[in-house]
């Protein structure tokens, strides 16, 4: 007996031995499949496909795991393995599907961070709805050691999630020398382990890191947490190209270094881009983010920008006038509609930080609570186009330091408004328009611009001290077209003018404005009235009277005769208290009045404006 005992533990010993994945993999339950066991060599000359087949058919309709011991499996032809069922793979298992040949998986896969997919070229593609929690480029044989390219392996983890699925790139720098096509891929996820310590890295000077082409469509695709960089200066292309249809696409917690593009939307529809960090621009880069492109009509709607942080220079951080500026643009708006944007830092650009574009349409855009900080040669923000601006609002926001970053532009001006193309229901509510080189605001839009400017702060503009250029607000919108409204601002310590207007502009309104300065040259006003200025209200006598335009009650003095009053608005009513004994005389200049008035101390006359005279409405000798 105790022989016999003997024997039988000798003869497990050497089965173990002999078959040790068998002893590894199965299972008293009855549901694991071990491929050997079905006559797969996993030699990787032998075509196993017809071993691995009785494999899953042994394991239907229940389903269970299909077990891959160590070993290369050849398929010579195509082979799907059914949802139940989950391929379990030990360290050293690969499958190898032949040229043209397509491997589907629609079930699980048990695997740990290891090649089980050959990414030889002239070789299959493993494709199909995995049910896996994750898919890993290290599947296919990425390493993420910033050593060797990894575009093979993450080329045929993207193209494997045909049904969708989650990509994840564990901690790691995964170099990429040319660009991953996420093409045509709905419901696609590429998930890494965290800003900074993910990181996609390009080796091209002029590919995309992702892109879609145009005319595909694409639904509900997510990038979150990871940084894209380049090793080299980028002088073409995006770190996002979205030249498809982009619907539901999020861009989440995502760093951009060394750009030449950041995100490109070409086209879109409810996409958002949240927490984005995009710094360091490669030199001459173009714009951190573009929404849509010029085109005939609008490519887009509905892009929301979030929480996020744009620098155009070469650090990370704030913008001083040090900073070196080497991207030209933060954000560039074609013909496009709906981008919302909030909670945004965009600063430290050559050009501007926001420039909106449109040869067809921008509409409906919407900027709270943006800091718009800092360019070198231009405006932070720019509007111009030769197509139609309209539905354009800002919102709590900060436009300043035009010209201020190393070597700038002694004229740039903070918000620049012109272009040919038409403007309507464009707003400016409860921004702070500050520190700039040149102009405030300027606005030269040559077919006008009846925006309206409400509750805004315009202080300390036209540093550089240039004359004609150190305006708060220049409003130069031409003859015979609609201009601005300005209501309840304020203008404070600006170097010139508060407001100039230029001799052509035309029915603009200013009304309950403060004023540290002056408003000088009207041209022809719709209203001027409720200003409150530091300008004095007295005014010496003199033979042609000029009075600030937004006054209603002058103290004159002095004794010289009056024969005339520089005309103002329609409109404009005035009462003038004199002083001393002097003349205003009828009819010599443009006072119509009832005739000579020979004032004494607190004589009154008020007069009103048409545009052009001054008509008499009442005097009093008191």
């Amino acid at each position: 007996m105790k022989r016999k005992m003997m024997m039988m533990a000798l003869l497990m010993v050497l089965t173990l031995s002999v078959l040790p994945n068998i002893a590894l993999a199965y299972r008293t339950d009855n549901s694991n499949y071990n491929v050997k066991l079905y006559s797969a060599t996993g030699n990787g000359a032998t075509d196993d496909r017809t071993a691995i087949q009785n494999a899953i058919n042994a394991s239907q309709p229940s389903g269970g795991q299909i077990y891959f011991p160590k070993g290369t499996y050849r398929f010579a032809s195509a082979i799907t393995f059914p949802s139940n069922t989950v391929l379990v793979f030990e360290k050293g298992a690969v499958l190898v599907p032949d040229s043209g040949i397509t491997i589907t998986v629609n079930g699980s896969v048990d695997a740990g961070l290891y090649q089980i997919f050959t990414s030889l070229s002239g070789k299959g593609d493993v494709k199909g709805k995995m049910q896996a929690v994750n898919i890993y480029p290290q599947w296919w044989g990425a390493d993420g050691t910033d050593s060797s390219d990894d575009t093979t392996a993450i080329k045929k983890a993207i193209a494997s999630q045909t049904g969708g699925g989650t990509i994840y790139f564990p901690t790691g720098t995964y170099i990429v020398s040319s660009a991953l096509n996420v093409s045509g891929l709905d419901r696609l996820n590429l998930i890494g382990a965290g800003v900074d310590l993910t990181v996609i890295k390009s080796t091209s000077a002029t590919a995309d890191v992702f892109y879609t082409a145009p005319g595909q469509s694409q639904r509900w695709q997510r990038f979150k947490d990871f940084t894209v960089d380049s090793a080299v200066a980028k002088t073409a292309g995006a770190h996002f190209n979205f030249l498809g249809n982009q619907y539901r696409t999020t861009i989440d917690n995502v760093k951009l270094q060394n750009w030449h593009k950041g995100i490109v939307f070409a086209s879109y529809e409810m996409c958002w881009i949240t927490k984005p960090n995009i710094t360091s621009p490669s030199v001459g880069a173009d714009a951190a983010i573009q929404a849509g492109i010029q085109a005939t009509a609008a490519q887009g709607a509905n892009l929301y920008i979030t929480e996020g942080f744009l620098r155009g220079t070469d650090g990370t951080d704030g913008v001083s006038p040090t900073s070196t500026a080497l991207g030209n643009y933060g954000v560039k708006i074609y013909d496009a509609d709906a981008v919302m944007m909030s909670n945004m830092d965009i600063g430290g650009f050559i050009k501007n930080d926001l420039l909106i574009d449109p040869n067809a349409r921008a509409s409906n855009h919407y900027f709270d609570s943006v800091w718009f900080d800092a360019t070198r040669d231009d405006a932070p923000v720019r509007i111009q186009g030769t197509g139609i601006k309209t539905e354009i609002t800002f919102a709590n926001s900060w436009i300043a330091s035009a010209g201020k970053l190393d070597g700038g532009n002694p004229l740039a001006s903070n918000l620049v408004i012109s272009g040919s193309g038409g403007y309507r229901a464009v707003e400016f509510t409860g921004n702070r328009i500050f520190n700039s080189s040149g102009i405030g605001i300027k606005i030269d839009a040559s077919s006008g611009f009846p925006g309206l400017f409400t509750g805004n702060i315009i202080q300390n503009n036209g540093t550089a001290g240039i004359s004609g250029e150190n305006y708060g607000m220049k409003i130069a919108t031409p003859l015979n077209t609609p201009s601005v409204s300005v209501f309840n601002s304020t203008f404070l310590e600006n170097n010139g003018d508060d407001i100039y207007i230029t001799a052509d502009a035309r029915n603009y309104s200013i009304q309950n404005v403060s004023l540290t300065g002056s408003i000088t040259n009207l041209g022809v006003a719709k209203r001027i009235s409720g200003v409150v200025s530091d300008i004095s209200n007295v005014i010496a006598s003199n033979t042609n009277l000029n009075i600030p335009p937004f006054g209603e009650f002058y103290s004159i003095t002095g004794t010289t005769t009056i024969g005339g009053i520089a005309a103002t608005w329609p409109g404009h009513t005035i009462t003038l208290k004199f002083n001393n004994a002097l003349t205003v005389v009828d009819d010599s200049q443009n006072l119509r009045l009832a005739g000579n008035l020979t004032t004494s101390a607190n004589t009154t006359l008020t007069l009103i404006c048409d545009g052009a005279e001054w008509i008499e409405v009442s005097r009093s000798s008191n």
